[in-house]
């Protein structure tokens, strides 16, 4: 990301920090699927998924959980059928749609892009992880993945201005294609410890 194009995000946002403006949430989504790869190895075969639908970041999500996982249970509350069919279809990929809240309670690692319903409460082994503060909140049981330590190339960090979070800046010029968040890596995850 070209120092002038961190200069414009900052701009846009009224140049001041805290980004209370901006969130986190793209680059957060965009990582998903490889919170769900990195936390695998200790969370084991099964993976839920909520979302309202699923457009390319939540795709490339299902698909590296489905790398990781033997098992996705996804409830979508938009076109579900269409988009288990076509995940088993053309990926080959075993898959639960609409879990019922036994099942749910089955899984190892939880993604919440969309709140779940009243009903659904995961097992106190389950990781759970949402891009967002008020999706984590919406979340019954589980443990809570609470912050990521993310690995950025020191091309794209030097970039981000001075006095501003990291996050947010390189989040929105993620989503405004200034870089490839691909390029972003999870060295480890955080979670609530008291739950």
């Amino acid at each position: 990301m070209p120092p002038s194009q961190a200069r414009e995000v900052a701009r846009s946002v009224g140049g001041r920090p805290p980004l209370q403006e901006m969130s986190s949430e793209y680059l957060h989504t965009y990582l998903a699927g490889d919170v769900g790869v990195h936390v695998a190895e200790r969370s084991g075969a099964t993976a839920v998924c909520f979302l309202r639908s699923v457009g390319q970041l939540e795709e490339r999500a299902l698909l590296q959980l489905a790398s990781s996982f033997r098992y996705l249970m996804l409830s979508i509350r938009r076109d579900g059928d269409l988009v288990c069919r076509t995940l088993r279809r053309r990926y080959g990929l075993p898959v639960v749609e609409a879990p019922t809240p036994n099942q749910v309670r089955g899984a190892d690692f939880a993604l919440v892009l969309h709140p779940p319903g009243q009903d659904v409460t995961l097992s106190k082994r389950c990781l759970a992880y949402a891009p967002n503060t008020a999706l984590r909140r919406s979340m019954s049981g589980g443990v809570p993945i609470t912050g990521l330590h993310l690995r950025v190339p020191s091309d794209v960090a030097g970039e981000v201005p001075a006095g501003f979070r990291a996050e947010p800046v390189l989040s929105e010029a993620a989503f405004r294609g200034w870089f490839d968040p691909g390029r972003i890596k999870i060295n480890g995850v955080s979670i609530d410890k008291t739950v």
